[in-house]
């Protein structure tokens, strides 16, 4: 593969200059494979391309020599054993690498100028695309912990307390988060499936993680200096250019692919949604649309029409339904906390009354003595008056 000056190479490897680097390199890989197994070389095949694009007597659905070479070879790529020593020994791509490999030959040939004539029936099938049933708390807690990055972690919480489809969550910034009470936060947004106002909340299990994810990104790691502006940049972004959203399909191929992961069958990153939809009750249906962005009907648009703080006290009664992680310690320890003193609540407000009593009838007894002031007490009734105030401090503290 020698790179004359206007070699396809080299043109491509110009095309790919804000591609990242990582990017770059699988991108490469598979299009130095498919060169490979076509035994053509990278100007040989532009050639083919440019010469059937060129003839014209051949209609457009006849000039797909190349586009059935690549047909022919994401079919190879089923059945090719893995050349990587992590899956030495198994065979067959998933639909995720086949469909990065089709990114990278695309990419090769819209860089010369020659775009692929595919439909969407050519994109690979990944195993979770037809999938549709909802995934169990455990299983997302199984996806949150496979999770590598900190931004996929927070990614699969987000998507599972808001309830959210993910061409929703890919224009959100920071700033569109708003603080409510107890670490829960909201937001108010135009659906892009159904131009639907939506506004949705999330919890602390997602919010407590967003902002850690916030805070590596405002100061920055060993690998990724600090944002600046951050609060104008997307709260999903990409690892190379922070101010770029990471796109629907990226969030949704890369949920898929922890769900592949964890081996957890007929589930799809759509599945996260139908989940909150099978969580959140409320006397109204109407009322559950408006938080997760579903069309409504006219006339409940017009009767059932909730302000925002109605709708977050909906969500925050149904929050526990939605919890999958453990509770934080300190939770726990207000929870038993509160349990304690409901419990005993009633022995507490007895005893207080029971003390009152006894003071009542010293003080009528002392009254009968003639006695009325402490200066007045014997040294016994004195040391008897310490002993009863001590013997009710302490049944009120146990």
């Amino acid at each position: 593969m020698g790179n004359s000056p206007d070699s396809a190479m080299q043109i491509w490897d110009s095309h790919l200059a804000n591609r990242a680097e990582g990017t770059r390199s699988v991108y490469k890989m598979y299009v130095k494979d498919f060169l490979e197994w076509s035994e053509l070389s990278p100007d040989q095949i532009r050639q083919l391309k440019l010469e059937e694009e060129e003839d014209n007597n051949l209609k457009p659905w006849q000039r797909e020599k190349v586009e059935n070479l690549v047909r022919q070879y994401l079919g190879y790529l089923t059945t090719r054993a893995h050349k990587g020593t992590r899956n030495q020994g198994k065979k067959g791509l998933t639909g995720s690498s086949r469909s990065l490999a089709l990114c990278g030959i695309r990419s090769f040939f819209k860089a010369q100028g020659l775009p692929l004539r595919l439909d969407r029936s050519d994109q690979p099938e990944k195993s979770y695309m037809h999938a549709s049933e909802r995934p169990s708390r455990e299983a997302i807690k199984k996806m949150v912990d496979a999770a590598n990055y900190l931004r996929d972690r927070c990614l699969i919480l987000f998507l599972k307390d808001s309830g959210l489809r993910e061409s929703d969550v890919e224009g959100l910034r920071w700033r569109d988060l708003d603080p409510f009470p107890d670490g829960f936060m909201g937001l108010i947004l135009e659906t892009k499936k159904k131009k639907v106002k939506a506004r949705p909340f999330i919890g602390e299990e997602a919010s407590s993680l967003l902002a850690l994810y916030k805070r590596q990104r405002l100061f920055g790691t060993e690998k990724i200096p600090p944002e600046k502006d951050l609060e104008n940049h997307p709260i999903f972004a990409l690892f190379s250019n922070p101010e770029k959203p990471l796109k629907a399909r990226i969030m949704s191929s890369r949920v898929g692919d922890i769900i592949r992961l964890v081996g957890i069958a007929n589930v799809s990153p759509h599945g996260l949604r139908k989940f909150w939809e099978d969580n959140v009750h409320a006397k109204k249906e109407a009322w559950v649309k408006q938080l997760n962005g579903r069309k409504l009907a006219r006339d409940e648009r017009a009767y059932q029409w909730k302000t925002r703080e109605e709708l977050f006290q909906i969500y925050r009664e149904n929050y526990d339904n939605l919890r999958v992680m453990a509770k934080p310690v300190s939770k726990q320890v207000e929870e038993i906390e509160a349990r304690i003193r409901n419990k005993y609540e009633e022995k507490i407000t007895l005893l207080d009354t029971k003390l009152r009593e006894l003071e009542q009838r010293e003080a009528e007894r002392w009254e009968k003595l003639g006695i009325s002031k402490w200066s007045e007490m014997t040294k016994e009734q004195r040391l008897a008056y310490e002993a009863l105030k001590r013997a009710a401090k302490k049944m009120l503290e146990t």
